[in-house]
């Protein structure tokens, strides 16, 4: 029997309820613990009593765990096979190592939302299974409405006691795996089910998903899989202290308009798709520019940024080793309404290495008559972006590794050196 997690659905206002303890005993797969429904803050126990693996069972239309935090202990997996939707809430969901969930079953409607909350913001944490099967599909059929196969935030500007909604934070760490299931529109239609990180319009603040963790470890090469894309909507983070652990577009092949539009289903990080893009309203389908910041704290490939007109996407490599590199192998701009295609780049690499951030696509947008490229560089000086002047503070070679130029005293150490070398070399 796979591993699991469970659903939620729940309001951003919803109020605070003490948690309860379902307590899990069956350890047979084949015969789960029958829950008829959970509607509270919930915490579902390993009562095997010796850490065995132990499975639940949650049914019918009105299965959904709301308004509150969720705990899924060590080993305890769950199914859930109503219509329903799984969704944090104005909380949080930890799963523990080994636990599992899955949502959607059969021909139940399915869907997974983390939800952050008014007060501050949420960091969640999954170290277990995650298997999110159909779409949901309540609501009305616009971007934000509850439409959705995998989800951390949403796109409302929520205000509580005059404080803002906080967008959430998602953090994978060791023996964490997604698998969103099912490919229900074309690429470029905002009314379908979406794969998504979503910020709030307002960008106050950033909606996080986080590969990997320094005291959770590490997550698997390919362990999230993602059917459709992954879109990253208003402010996003994505954070990569792992190495190519997304999937993003494994079955895109199986929608007409994304196969006619040239693309392939992904088989890895490297040859994976996600899309940047801007909302502006909750009922809006208009796609705007987004902001996007990556950052790769070891070495990572991934295949295609695509972003919006206008967006600005952020990459940040300065942590790697000398020798470790963030590669991106294709960086595509859409054309907005008015069919004009603008981006705002900020890079952010170790100066001390000259292979450490790749642009593979770099001079194919630079030289493009209808593209316009601004370039900032960080400055660590500084300590903030700076214009980028090609071949005045950064240079990039024809396939596209990034470096900064040399300071005129950093030109005389080298010319220096290099003399020295060549008066040994004749001396010998």
């Amino acid at each position: 029997m796979k591993k699991s997690l469970l659903p939620i659905l729940s309001l951003a206002f919803a109020p605070v309820v003490f948690a309860t303890d379902y307590t899990i005993t069956s350890t047979d797969s084949a015969v789960p613990q029958e829950i008829s429904s959970v509607v509270a803050n919930a915490t579902f126990v390993n009562g095997s009593g010796t850490s065995a693996d132990v499975y639940a069972h949650i049914a019918g239309d009105k299965a959904m765990i709301n308004k509150g935090p969720v705990v899924v202990e060590e080993n305890v997996h769950l199914t859930m096979d109503g219509n329903f939707s799984m969704n944090a809430g104005t909380s949080y969901i930890n799963m523990a190592k080994g636990s599992s969930v899955v949502v959607g079953v059969g021909t139940a409607r399915g869907g997974f939302v983390i939800m952050g909350n008014t007060k501050a913001q949420s960091t969640s944490t999954i170290c277990g299974s995650l298997e999110i099967n159909r779409r949901m599909t309540a609501g009305t059929s616009s971007f934000h409405a509850d439409k959705y196969i995998f989800s951390v935030g949403d796109a409302r500007d929520y205000t509580k006691d005059n404080v803002p909604y906080c967008s959430p934070i998602l953090v994978l760490g060791e023996g964490a795996s997604i698998k969103a299931n099912g490919v229900y529109g074309a690429y470029n239609s905002f009314t379908k089910s979406l794969n998504r990180i979503e910020g709030t319009s307002s960008r106050l603040y950033a909606a996080t998903l986080q590969v990997g963790d320094a005291e959770k470890g590490k997550v698997a090469e390919g362990a999230l899989v993602f059917d459709d894309f992954l879109y990253f909507v208003n402010k996003t983070v994505l954070t990569l202290n792992s190495s190519n652990a997304i999937i993003s577009g494994a079955k895109v092949e199986s929608n007409t308009t994304n196969k006619d539009a040239g693309f392939k289903n992904a088989t890895s990080q490297k040859d994976s798709t996600i899309f940047v893009v801007g909302v502006n309203a909750q009922t809006d389908t208009t796609v705007t520019a987004g902001d996007f910041t990556l950052n790769s704290s070891v070495a990572n490939e991934l295949g295609t940024i695509n972003a919006t007109s206008g967006s600005t996407i952020t990459l940040v490599s300065d942590l790697l080793n000398v020798g470790e590199a963030f590669v991106l192998h294709n960086l595509e701009i859409t054309a907005d309404a008015e069919g004009n295609k603008s981006l705002f780049l900020k890079l952010n690499f170790n100066e001390d290495s000259s292979q450490n951030m790749q642009i593979e696509n770099f001079y194919e947008l630079y030289n493009a008559d209808d593209v316009i490229l601004n370039v900032e560089i960080y400055d660590h000086v500084k300590s903030e972006f700076v214009t980028g002047n090609l071949n005045e503070n950064y240079m990039v070679s024809q396939d596209g590794w990034i470096t900064t130029v040399p300071e005129p005293a950093e030109w005389a150490m080298i010319f220096g050196a290099i003399a020295l070398a060549f008066v040994a070399y004749r001396k010998r």
